[in-house]
């Protein structure tokens, strides 16, 4: 339905939009023609002074010479004195180069910086027929065609046009209901662009070639089938400072602006609140170039389908000290920012309180994404009738996305309530937070800080703490998939079901220098593995409870995993306090157990497993004739500072060795060698030719004899150093 605006949203625009103190402006010099403009002048209409004012704008501005400036006073200017005939539409005030329009004016001033637009109110309307006829305006309120950056506009409100009128298929007549622009780089400045209607960009239009600058302009109240306030097109590639969009609509797609220009769009210092579209891109709609975001607030947007604040496809955007806020996709994906066969970046950006059906920030689709010094917290994924997606903090299918120095926290979703991965995505996480997230609403809701699926994903120097999944996977859920842990710490994590740190199934999965302690599920509080073949070197499992069994790690189903200098210790379950193994065959190599706590086999539990074992010590169980340089289990590893098991869930102890530990040189070097046959890839980059030299903390291996069991080397530090690992290339083949 045609919306039909009346003069009295003025009063709104008073309370809301003059928020813009009046600026310096420079004054007149000699040089300078000045016309004066006033509606109500009754003097000799020459132009030359305010009490010999023009009253008619329209005239003033035909007829103005190249260099001239004119100061309009406060009131109600209209483009035409003609009655609404077809011809009476097409009025339009003409802007041209070399001509400056200011508004703003009281009708007394001497030089330009004594007025003040936000008190004299200068209206530019195109209701031509003064409301006799709602759908009899004008076209196009202002016409910036065909000229320069010497064509000013400045200080006025613009309102009233109505561009809907699709045959015949002339641009004009159905965009830019407020101000066309074709093939021009005009300056608009301290302008308010309200109440106006158009088939493409309600506000304005910008299309064909040029570059205009807007300054301190708003967009309010605007409406369109597509950009509700602006529609870029073409190679027009229009720079905005300082403007505001807000409560415009569309039916379509982009609620304040839709661009399909192939060129450079920026924004600086705007922002976009309380947009709205009945398709796509609640704030913006970008498809076809690139677009830039810098300082800018896009608050309280809502869309339809993709894209509550920004829909982004086929295209760049680039978003820099951007806050993205309280975003909606109503049935879809991508509160904040919806992104498909496209590239986008976000750095020193907060994306928080957004929600979707799926992606509650954002969602990546078959393209890339950056994300550095930035802050994703407290989106959701909103549950509906069919259920919820993945997904609470971002969501990303068929993509490749590395993340740095990140912080996603508290965002919750059915699956991957931080981060939801799947479609054969790679994924780098870099020195990244994720903590406080949660995956609930199902009895399938994976992996409460991360979900992957079928996809690679690398983490490094990355801290996943205190999540939750009402199902698998705590901190992390791993299907057919080949994540790589390095440098990393998992703790206080909680499934309901299994693998309160990690849940792997059917993966080929690798960690390395890590710690999962603290966390707790059914089964397997540190680790569950299903059908899974992981590769554990330098890893601390300890204080991790269990309430069936496994409570460092759980082994079924096939599972081939290889513990090389692993320590378990003070992990609590009914059954197997350290390892519960079951149709499994583990192997385990340098490693020590001990210290764990269950009501039988509180070190390890094998059923229907065929464990192997060189140098190792399990506490309590005879391994000599189980393998090669294992213990008889009596030895004391004499940790630093064991914790009680009956205190797990905790990441209390120091688990390095004191003088005198029966684990301190008794191990093989050998196992560190990825050069040896029955060695795998110990650090998961592909090459087979590494010597693990480091253990947990990054201390050397071997300061004695021979080197020590377990994670750490005698000596050795407590606390593991979070080292980011470059890996080349980036992504591991699956």
């Amino acid at each position: 339905m045609m919306r039909c605006f009346c003069v009295t949203r003025i009063r709104v625009l008073l309370t809301i939009a003059l928020v813009i103190p009046a600026p310096a402006f420079a004054q007149i010099t000699p040089a300078q023609t000045v016309v004066y403009v006033d509606v109500d002048a009754n003097g000799s209409a020459s132009g030359t002074s305010w009490v010999n004012a023009l009253p008619d704008l329209q005239g003033a501005l035909q007829n103005a010479a190249s260099g001239s400036e004119i100061w309009v006073a406060a009131g109600t200017y209209y483009p035409t004195s003609s009655s609404a005939t077809a011809e009476g539409r097409d009025a339009t005030f003409q802007l041209r180069t070399g001509v400056a329009l200011y508004g703003g004016f009281a009708g007394s001033e001497n030089n330009r910086s004594q007025r003040d637009p936000s008190a004299n109110i200068t209206i530019l309307s195109g209701d031509i027929d003064r409301g006799i006829q709602p759908l009899s305006k004008s076209f196009n309120v202002v016409t910036a065609s065909d000229t320069d950056a010497s064509a000013v506009l400045d200080g006025f409100t613009i309102r009233d046009g109505q561009a809907a009128l699709r045959f015949p298929n002339e641009r004009r007549l159905y965009s830019g209901g407020g101000i066309f622009n074709q093939n021009a780089s005009p300056t608009l400045s301290n302008l308010i662009i309200t109440a106006n209607f158009a088939e493409a960009g309600g506000g304005m239009f910008s299309g064909g070639t040029g570059a205009p600058t807007l300054r301190n302009v708003q967009f309010v109240d605007n409406n369109a089938s597509e950009g509700g306030a602006l529609y870029i097109d073409d190679t027009s590639a229009p720079r905005f400072i300082n403007t505001i969009f807000i409560e415009n609509t569309s039916s379509l797609d982009g609620g304040a602006v839709f661009t399909e220009s192939a060129s450079s769009i920026s924004f600086d210092g705007s922002s976009f609140t309380a947009n709205n579209s009945g398709a796509d891109g609640g704030a913006i709609a970008n498809s076809g170039g690139s677009i830039s975001f810098t300082g800018v607030s896009i608050t309280a947007n809502q869309t339809r389908f993709r894209g509550g604040a920004v829909h982004n496809v086929g295209s760049s955007a680039a978003f820099t000290a951007t806050t993205i806020i309280s975003n909606t996709s109503r049935d879809d994906r991508g509160g904040g920012v919806f992104s498909e066969d496209s590239a986008v970046s976000f750095f020193d950006s907060t994306i928080v309180g957004n929600n979707a059906v799926i992606g509650g920030g954002v969602a990546i689709s078959r393209g890339s994404a950056l994300f550095n010094d930035v802050e994703i917290s407290a989106n959701a994924v909103r549950s509906t009738t069919t259920g919820g997606g993945g997904g609470g903090g971002i969501s990303i299918s068929s993509s490749e996305v590395v993340l740095s120095d990140t912080l996603i926290v508290n965002n919750r979703a059915v699956g991957g309530g931080g981060v939801s991965i799947g479609g054969g995505s790679n994924v780098l996480f870099q020195s990244v937070v994720i903590s406080g997230n949660q995956a609930t609403g199902s009895f399938f809701a994976e992996g409460g800080g991360v979900s992957l699926f079928a996809s690679s994903a690398i983490f490094t120097a990355t801290t996943i703490v205190n999540n939750y999944a009402e199902a698998t996977g705590g901190g992390i859920d791993a299907e057919r998939s080949s994540p790589l842990i390095v440098n990393s710490l998992l703790t206080g994590n909680q499934a309901d079901r299994d693998g309160g740190g990690i849940y792997m199934t059917s993966n080929d999965g690798t960690i390395l220098d890590s710690v999962i302690s603290g966390n707790r599920a059914q089964r397997g509080a540190g680790l569950a593995n299903y059908d899974s073949d992981t590769i554990l070197t330098n890893v601390l499992i300890s204080g991790n409870r269990a309430d069936i069994e496994g409570g460092g790690v759980f082994e079924s189903e096939g599972s081939f995993a290889t513990f090389t200098h692993v320590t378990i210790a003070s992990n609590r379950a009914t059954f197997g306090g350290g390892v519960y193994t079951d149709e499994s065959t583990p192997r385990f190599r340098n490693s020590l157990i001990a210290g764990n706590l269950a009501n039988l086999n509180p070190q390890l539990w094998a059923e229907s497993s065929n464990p192997a074992f060189d140098h190792s010590l399990i506490t309590g169980i005879d391994l000599r004739d189980f393998g090669t340089g294992n213990l008889d289990g009596t030895g004391d590893p004499r940790f630093v500072a064991p914790i009680d098991p009956d205190l797990a869930p905790t990441t209390a102890g120091t688990f390095r060795l004191q003088d005198g530990s029966s684990a301190i040189d008794v191990g093989s070097a050998r196992f560190l060698d990825e050069r040896q046959n029955d060695v795998p890839d110990l650090n998961g980059d592909g090459d087979r030719s590494d010597i693990i030299t480091r253990d947990l903390t990054g201390a050397s291996r071997v300061q004695g004899s021979a080197t020590d069991l377990g994670a750490y080397e005698g000596g050795a530090p407590q606390e593991p150093e979070l080292r980011p690992v470059l890996y080349f290339p980036l992504f591991r083949r699956r």
